[in-house]
């Protein structure tokens, strides 16, 4: 039974005393129950930052434009992933299905991930142009993607004119959106951007203890992730 789907036991206790899906039921009200989104906030605020660090000291090692930690941009990106919870009529927090209780941990500290990588990607975007990805390599592979590390500088950096030959980050982004939901989604989203945009190797990434993949479960993921992207563009060839 999911996290959701338990029956919920009456609230007559103290915040500190309710289960998960009690708690999420409470924040997800409307008004804002602001007894417990103080208890979320105090019960997983270590989750939180704890997310945030690992994920910048881990990003920071790749980003040479990045000058460093503080505690004001801790204390910012946490809050960050706050709001990436509560965004849009707290979507995040109505998407999550975990189904035991300490799940919210392992889906807290991926939607930090992604807040964190967000960030370092808005940081190089004043640097570096815009990644583009070759449509055509993309398609040739069959599911498969080269490593961003070797020689298939087409893969990651093209010089076409041609808007037909490229898809840039914001046009997989889209893609991501229109893939119906999958089976650990956010985990093989996570896992594709940690690869194609940041650079990680799958060893690396394997190393990461919340995303629970070994080297070749994120190769997996990969693959999984890179043949829906496939089908997508093959549909969008045949329209044209």
């Amino acid at each position: 039974m999911s996290e959701k789907s338990k029956p919920i036991r009456p609230l007559n206790r103290r915040p500190s005393e309710w289960s998960v899906s009690e708690l999420l039921q409470k924040c997800m009200q409307t008004p804002t129950d602001e007894l417990a989104w103080t208890e979320f906030v105090n019960r997983f605020k270590g989750t939180v930052k704890k997310g945030v660090m690992q994920a910048a000291l881990r990003l920071a090692r790749y980003n040479a434009e990045f000058d460093g930690l503080s505690d004001t941009l801790i204390e910012d990106l946490s809050q960050a992933v706050y709001m990436r919870l509560i965004h849009k009529n707290r979507q995040a927090l109505r998407q999550f299905n975990g189904e035991y209780e300490n799940s919210i941990y392992r889906y807290i500290i991926i939607i930090a991930i992604n807040v964190v990588r967000d960030y370092f990607r808005e940081v190089r975007a004043y640097k570096r142009p815009d990644v583009m990805f070759s449509l055509d390599e993309l398609l040739s592979r069959g599911g498969e993607a080269p490593d961003p590390q070797s020689h298939d500088a087409a893969f990651l950096l093209t010089q076409t004119d041609d808007p037909k030959k490229i898809i840039t980050v914001e046009s997989l982004e889209e893609m991501f959106h229109q893939v119906p939901v999958w089976t650990n989604k956010d985990r093989d989203i996570t896992v594709f951007k940690l690869k194609y945009y940041e650079g990680l190797t799958n060893k690396e990434i394997s190393r990461i203890t919340v995303l629970q993949l070994s080297a070749e479960g994120v190769g997996a993921s990969l693959n999984r992730t890179l043949k829906r992207i496939k089908k997508i563009l093959q549909q969008r060839k045949r329209r044209e």
